[in-house]
């Protein structure tokens, strides 16, 4: 298979559970040959952070109607992200939440996100195909996800997870108010100040913390690119979720045409938008066997780091770069 076709069947993901008349009634879907298609795509596989925005009017036409759902959608997610924040706030007033929850109050936070997320995701419109499962907590504790698109990823890993008590790595900015904030304390969600060098080593030593201390019961979920982008490889993978040296299960994401939040983007308002008027959005998650690492890669953690990116990129078949989100700015 030529890279350009390996490209373009990543992109091209459909759900046996969607009907194929379904497919070409989404608003942001683009009507151009696989000709054209392959050669925006051989254009972009330059810089991930590239990404083609265009539209025609057909395509417009969809996305105005599609608008509709936009206010619908925004509402009952306020709704959801109140109530789930307000019962996991209140579970943990009375806790420390630097420290392990007890038991019984991450049953209870399970049983939140399992009603709270896959109502969130049929808002969304999100369809999601698993192949595989998660490994077991005893056998695995840190599952690294890629490639990293757009807010719905977060929709993902929590559903993929099926209510099991999760702490997401993320960045600050995500709490962008109060609620949220207390939300992702409650929930012990890691946030980094990815500018900041102490946040960033802060936020190595917790996640080792989680991972090697037999008392956290959560798993630690981690994008390593730490930045989105138009998916055509795998960026450089920070070695955070390597340094422990721990056993670590890899896991691939691959879209319909979903849109890429790619710095070469429109405004994350704009993609939001579009991403909001989208009729359903469909993705397929495989599991991978856990990766148990050498010796050597235990010493190394950038060689661990890349040895996982490789097994992702070969299942996903695509490429690797050495771009990073320091390069974003290309």
């Amino acid at each position: 298979m030529s890279s350009g076709s390996k490209l373009l069947s990543v992109s091209k993901y459909k759900s046996p559970w969607i009907p194929n008349a379904l497919y070409n009634i989404r608003p942001t879907q683009l009507l151009v040959s696989d000709k054209e298609q392959l050669k925006i795509q051989k254009q972009l596989s330059k810089n991930p952070f590239e990404a083609e925005d265009e539209m025609d009017n057909l395509a417009r036409l969809k996305l105005l109607v599609g608008l509709v759902l936009v206010p619908i959608r925004v509402f009952l997610l306020t709704v959801l992200m109140i109530v789930g924040s307000l019962l996991n706030i209140i579970l943990t007033l009375p806790f420390d939440k630097s420290k392990p929850l007890p038991d019984i109050v991450m049953r209870i936070q399970e049983y939140i996100s399992f009603v709270i997320v896959p109502l969130g995701c049929f808002v969304v419109g999100l369809v999601v195909d698993v192949k595989g499962a998660p490994a077991s907590i005893d056998e695995c504790k840190m599952q690294v996800y890629g490639p990293h698109t757009s807010f719905l990823d977060s929709f993902i890993v929590n559903f993929v997870n099926n209510g099991h008590a999760i702490s997401p790595v993320g960045k600050k900015e995500v709490a962008a108010n109060a609620l949220l904030r207390m939300n992702f304390e409650a929930t012990q969600t890691i946030l980094v100040d990815r500018s900041s060098k102490e946040e960033r080593s802060a936020t190595s030593r917790k996640i080792r913390e989680r991972v090697m201390n037999d008392e956290w019961k959560r798993r630690v979920i981690i994008f390593p690119e730490g930045t989105t982008h138009n998916r055509t490889s795998l960026i450089q993978f920070k070695t955070g979720a390597f340094a422990p040296g721990a056993p670590v299960q890899p896991i691939v994401i691959r879209w319909d045409q979903e849109l890429a939040w790619a710095s070469g983007s429109a405004s994350r308002t704009w993609l939001t938008l579009r991403s909001l008027a989208e009729l359903y959005h469909v993705c397929e998650v495989e599991f991978m066997p856990v990766y148990h690492p050498t010796e050597e890669e235990i010493e190394d953690p950038i060689l661990y780091a890349n040895n996982v990116r490789d097994v992702m990129a070969e299942t996903l078949d695509i490429g690797v770069t050495e771009f990073g989100f320091s390069d974003r700015g290309l």
